[in-house]
């Protein structure tokens, strides 16, 4: 095997692998979960700069292009924030409050 990865988010990690229960399955559900209004606004999207392109490819690229640009964005400005929370799960709860909230006020 390689080597393994350590610092505080690999302990975290190793520490919800190691004694899984009811709540670490709400949480990982939840996760799951919140993708789906992700993949719902990158479709709406990818339709409604199709009809700006005319084509697709150049909707499908911008929105790929933003989307990753957004999780390369979010890294650096939260990354160490994330790292140095004791409990990272509240504050990943007020994000995706605030992206829905953002989502639910846009047009």
């Amino acid at each position: 095997m390689g080597r393994r990865a350590s610092g505080p988010i690999a302990s975290k990690i190793d520490n919800a692998v190691k004694k899984p229960g009811r709540t670490h399955l709400v949480i990982f559900l939840l996760f799951g979960l919140s993708g789906v209004p992700a993949l719902i606004y990158q479709i709406i999207w990818v339709r409604e700069l199709g009809l700006i392109f005319g084509t697709t490819v150049y909707a499908v690229s911008t929105v790929l292009a933003v989307f990753f640009s957004g999780l390369a964005l979010g890294g650096i400005l939260f990354g160490k924030i994330v790292d140095a929370q004791n409990k990272p799960l509240p504050l990943y709860g007020f994000m995706e409050l605030g992206i829905g909230v953002c989502g639910v006020l846009t047009p």
